[in-house]
C-alpha cells in the first residue's frame, strides 16, 4: 500500500474563492495602490505600437513620480517615491475620456490626453482631450479637438508630447473618415496648445503628404523641438515606407507649426509592397546630440529569408551634410531570439544610452553623437517596460510593474557596471484583526483601510487512493478551528 501524507494548517483569515466578500472599513489613505496587470516588455512591438501608459517624472522636491495608466482599472494612479525608493503617497486621478493617449509633465502642471471613438464621423464628438491638472493634481480644465477626420484616436501608434514656450506639442494618430475607396485609413496627428490659456493653435488631421508631415500609415510617433522647431520621427509603411524624420519650418512659439516646406529624410528606407503592415521594424527612441538626429529601433536582415530574427540599429542623420547613416549595434544569429524594441536615453549632449532586453536580461551600451557605440556591451538582470529612463540622481532609472510589485532599476551613468535593483510592494498588505459568525475583518497595516470577508464554516476534503479508479474517500470536519491547527490525514 501506497502511505501519503496531506496537511492543512488554517488560518483565521481563510479566503475561499466562491464566497463572496462584502467591503467596508475606513476610507483609504493615500498610500496603497491595487490594480491588475503589468508593463514589462510593453515598448516592445511586431507591427504597430500602442500609447505609453507608464511614465516617471523628478518633482520638484527631489522626489519622484510614477504615473501609471492600467488596462481595465478606472481612472490614473499616481504614485510619489523618496530617493530611496519607499512609497510616500499615492493619488488616484478619475478617467477622462474612455480611451487613454497619454501623460505629459510639464514645469508649472500636468497634462493627460485623452480620447473617443467616432464611428459615426461626426463632428460634434470630441475626438481628443487635453486635460491640465496643477502639480498636486487639481483638474483646472481641459479642451477638445472636435472635427478632425477621426474615427478612432491612437489607432495603430502610440503618442507623446514635449513644450516648448508656453506651448504643449502633440505628436499622435488616428483612423480617418471612410475615404473613396471605402476604407478608414490611418495616419499621424499633429496637435499645438497654448498651455496657459488652454486654446488649441493650430492642429494638423488631414489627408495631405509627407511635405505637409503627414505620415500614412505612421505606426509610432515621437516628437522633439529643436531651436523652436518641431522635429519629428514616424514609423511608416506605405506614404513614406521609411523610418521617417520629419522637419517642420515655423517657430511654435508663434503659436502655429503647419505650412508647406516641411523637410523629410528617409533614416531607414523599408522594402516591400506600399501600405503592407508589416514592415519587420519598429522604432523605440527619437533623440538629437549637437551633430545628429538619432533613432533607435529593431529591424529584420532585409537580405535574408529570416524574417523573426531583429537586430538592434541605431539611424542618424547628420545636421551639417543630411547624411544617413545606419549603424548596427547587435549581430543575432538566426538561432537567436529577437531584440525587442529598444529605449534611447540622452546623458549628455553627445552622449547616449541604448537598453535593449533578451530573454531576462537588459543589455545597454554608450553611444556617441552620430550613434556609434563608444562604451562596452554590460547586462543586468531584469525588464524594461513602455516606461521611458530617465536620468534620476545620477542614475538611469525606470520601472516594470506587475499587479501590485513595482520594481525599480538603476544603472550608475559615470560607472556603468554598477546596477540596482529595488522591489516595492505598493498594495495593501491585509492583518486579521478579528473574526465573528463566519466574517473576518482585515486591516492593511500601511494605510489602515479595512474590509471584510467571509470565512468558511466547513471544510470537505475527498481523497482517492493512487491506484484506484473506482470511488473515493470523503472527510468532513465543522468549526470551530483553532489558529495555527494542523489536520493531518494518513491514508495507507
Amino acid at each position: 500500500m501506497v502511505k501519503k501524507v496531506l496537511s492543512m494548517l488554517l488560518a483565521a483569515c481563510m479566503l475561499v474563492t466562491g464566497i463572496p466578500a462584502a467591503a467596508a472599513g475606513a476610507a483609504e489613505k493615500a498610500t496603497c495602490t491595487e490594480y491588475s496587470g503589468s508593463n514589462r516588455n510593453a515598448q516592445d512591438y511586431a507591427t504597430w505600437a500602442d500609447t505609453v501608459k507608464s511614465y516617471l517624472t523628478v518633482c520638484e522636491d527631489g522626489s519622484l513620480m510614477r504615473f501609471q495608466y492600467a488596462e481595465g482599472n478606472d481612472g490614473y494612479v499616481a504614485e510619489y517615491y523618496d530617493s530611496s525608493y519607499q512609497l510616500l503617497s499615492t493619488r488616484a486621478i478619475p478617467a477622462e475620456l474612455p480611451l487613454f493617449g497619454g501623460f505629459y509633465a510639464a514645469k508649472d502642471s500636468h497634462f493627460i490626453l485623452t480620447g473617443q471613438s467616432n464611428k459615426k464621423e461626426s463632428a460634434s464628438v470630441e475626438c481628443y482631450r487635453i486635460t491640465k491638472y496643477d502639480k498636486d493634481w487639481k483638474r483646472l480644465g481641459s479642451t477638445g479637438l472636435y472635427d478632425c477626420n477621426t474615427t478612432i484616436p491612437f489607432r495603430a501608434g502610440s503618442a507623446r508630447m514635449t513644450e516648448a514656450g508656453d506651448y504643449l506639442l502633440i505628436r499622435t494618430c488616428h483612423e480617418m473618415y471612410t475615404s473613396r475607396d471605402g476604407k478608414n485609413h490611418q495616419a499621424n496627428v499633429t496637435i499645438q496648445l497654448n498651455r496657459d490659456t488652454m486654446q488649441i493653435t493650430d492642429s494638423f488631421t488631414r489627408v495631405m503628404n509627407s511635405s505637409y508631415g503627414y505620415v500614412s500609415h505612421s505606426f509610432n510617433q515621437f516628437i522633439r523641438v529643436e531651436d523652436g522647431k518641431i522635429v519629428a520621427v514616424d514609423h511608416g509603411d506605405a506614404y513614406p515606407r521609411s523610418v521617417a524624420l520629419i522637419r517642420y519650418p515655423l517657430n511654435v512659439l508663434d503659436g502655429s507649426f503647419s505650412a508647406r516646406g516641411c523637410e523629410v529624410t528617409d533614416m531607414l528606407e523599408i522594402p516591400g509592397e506600399i501600405g503592407a503592415n508589416y514592415t519587420g521594424v519598429s522604432v523605440g527612441g527619437f533623440e538629437y546630440s549637437g551633430t545628429a538626429w538619432l533613432a533607435a529601433g529593431n529591424k529584420v536582415d532585409f537580405d535574408s529569408t529570416d524574417r523573426t530574427t531583429r537586430n538592434i540599429f541605431v539611424a542618424a542623420v547628420a545636421k551639417e551634410t543630411e547624411e544617413v547613416t545606419v549603424n548596427q549595434i547587435t549581430n543575432y544569429s538566426a538561432d537567436d531570439v529577437k531584440a525587442p524594441t529598444p529605449h534611447l536615453v540622452k546623458t549628455g549632449a553627445d552622449d547616449v544610452v541604448i537598453l535593449w532586453s533578451l530573454s531576462d536580461s537588459v543589455y545597454y551600451t554608450w553611444l556617441d553623437g552620430s550613434g556609434r557605440q563608444t562604451g562596452e556591451l554590460y547586462k543586468l538582470e531584469g525588464s524594461l517596460s513602455d516606461c521611458v529612463p530617465l536620468i534620476y540622481g545620477g542614475k538611469i532609472v525606470w520601472y516594470t510593474w506587475k499587479d501590485s510589485t513595482v520594481t525599480f532599476y538603476e544603472i550608475d551613468a559615470r560607472t556603468p557596471s554598477e546596477t540596482r535593483r529595488i522591489e516595492v510592494q505598493s498594495g495593501h498588505t491585509w492583518e486579521c484583526i478579528s473574526v465573528k459568525n463566519h466574517t473576518a475583518t482585515l486591516k492593511c497595516t500601511k494605510c489602515g483601510k479595512k474590509k471584510t470577508v467571509a470565512t468558511p464554516d466547513s471544510v470537505n476534503i475527498w481523497w482517492q487512493e493512487q491506484e484506484s479508479t473506482d470511488g473515493y474517500y470523503y472527510s468532513k470536519f465543522s468549526n470551530p478551528f483553532e489558529l495555527g491547527e494542523s489536520i493531518r490525514y494518513w491514508i495507507v
